[in-house]
């Protein structure tokens, strides 16, 4: 009969079923904990604060006729609503971690003419608002967003 060999991963199969760690449910349970905070509305309020902060660039940026005012007192138009009227900052799908930052395009359906301009029409030029906003505030919004996250994970840990 040939003698069978014992190699170093039959010798950590066999350690393995005899292991056993205290304490391993515990420490599933403070993974398990940190993930949910991670993934819960703590989170949603963290990217909400860089959310705001993306919008009202955004709304400070975006161009602003002042004219509108005007016609709407001399009848010619039916109501005063901007460009800046119409960009919003809002909470995304319930059960994910998410926001929303854009523009609502029944207030302002003009709103990526403006953005990018009409290419055919040399009169309409683009005036770009919601890419500059970007721009400007990429790095206030990632600091809000990674100082707010590892609050997140550190109250989680300390739970």
């Amino acid at each position: 009969m040939a003698k069978r060999a014992v190699t170093q991963s039959s010798l950590n199969r066999a350690a393995r079923k005899g292991l056993r760690i205290d304490g391993a449910e515990a420490i599933q349970e403070r993974i398990s904990d940190i993930l949910d905070a991670v993934t819960g509305p703590e989170v949603k309020r963290v990217f909400m604060k860089g959310a705001l902060v993306l919008r009202d660039e955004a709304r400070d940026i975006a161009p602003y006729n002042e004219d509108r005012e005007k016609l709407l007192s001399k009848g010619k138009i039916t109501e005063q609503r901007h460009l800046r009227d119409a960009i919003f900052a809002a909470y995304g799908d319930k059960g994910k971690p998410n926001v929303l930052v854009g523009v609502n395009p029944k207030i302002a359906p003009h709103f990526h003419w403006l953005e990018y301009g009409i290419p055919a029409r040399s009169t309409f030029r683009a005036q770009p608002y919601m890419r500059p906003a970007i721009t400007a505030t990429q790095r206030t919004v990632s600091t809000i967003i990674i100082e707010g996250l590892q609050k997140v994970v550190e109250q989680a840990a300390r739970k």
